[in-house]
């Protein structure tokens, strides 16, 4: 289930054609070349363990990881091969109280934002998320200073 199995395309306002899909083996680079461009944003600051410290080969591992678990999704926006934006969700690790719960980030390229990636992520996440049987509610909570939040 930690898979959405296809691509969805997204044409930008502008016609730039974006490609909503999973993120798979061998996006490893492109992934954490976006994660290194976007480490200054704040709600992206004091995760753990941070991705940009991480080896190259851990790196590896973590996409293997969201392929693997049933509550764990990773979607990426890709334009002209490269990744400009990514959505991570992923369960809680305590299956008996709160395996149930999940957080999600997105990330998008500062070029990239205010065109509708964002958004589009969001609508990929929830469609998965009410056809897992494993998140029975969504809710959302935000940090009111982040510059990228309507």
């Amino acid at each position: 289930m930690a898979s959405l199995d296809f691509e969805k395309e997204l044409i930008l306002a502008d016609g730039t054609r974006c490609i909503l899909r999973d993120a798979r083996a061998g996006d490893e680079a492109e992934i954490f070349r976006l994660e290194e461009a976007t480490a200054g944003d704040a709600l992206l600051q004091g995760e753990d363990p941070d991705p940009i410290a991480l080896p190259v080969e851990d790196r590896a591992q973590w996409v293997k990881a969201v392929h693997l678990g049933e509550a764990w999704l990773a979607v990426a926006a890709e334009i002209d091969g490269r990744i400009v934006g990514l959505l991570e969700f992923r369960s809680h690790d305590y299956p008996v109280l709160s395996r149930h719960v999940g957080r999600f980030f997105i990330t998008i390229e500062a070029g990239f934002r205010d065109r509708g990636i964002g958004r589009a992520l969001l609508e990929m996440m929830l469609d998965w998320c009410r056809a897992n049987p494993a998140i029975p509610k969504a809710r959302f909570d935000r940090d009111k200073e982040s510059a990228h939040v309507p």
